[in-house]
């Protein structure tokens, strides 16, 4: 069973296989609604790999979920898919 992830003072959501499918429908609709091309870019390198993880089952949705963010944290949209987790996880 998934640990509870906390991010930031928000509060803590349990990551899943589930969740992180949700994550990356929202990922791809932030994707294709944004004018910015940088936010799209960056949205794009932080999921891209998140299927073939997925698919893998060889890790913990902690693990790809933790993957993820630092993906995020080094493009600098980290706050953004705290707010597209929120939403995955039916926080907002």
């Amino acid at each position: 069973m998934s640990e509870a992830i906390k991010q930031g003072d928000d509060e803590a959501v349990t990551i899943s296989y589930a969740v992180l499918t949700r994550l990356l429908s929202f990922a791809l609709v932030e994707i294709s609604g944004t004018d910015d091309l940088r936010i799209a870019h960056s949205v794009a390198d932080v999921f891209h790999n998140l299927p073939a993880a997925l698919a893998s089952g060889t890790k913990s949705a902690d693990d790809i979920f933790a993957e993820v963010y630092g993906r995020a944290k080094r493009h600098g949209v980290e706050k953004k898919v705290s707010s597209l987790l929120k939403t995955a996880a039916g926080r907002e």
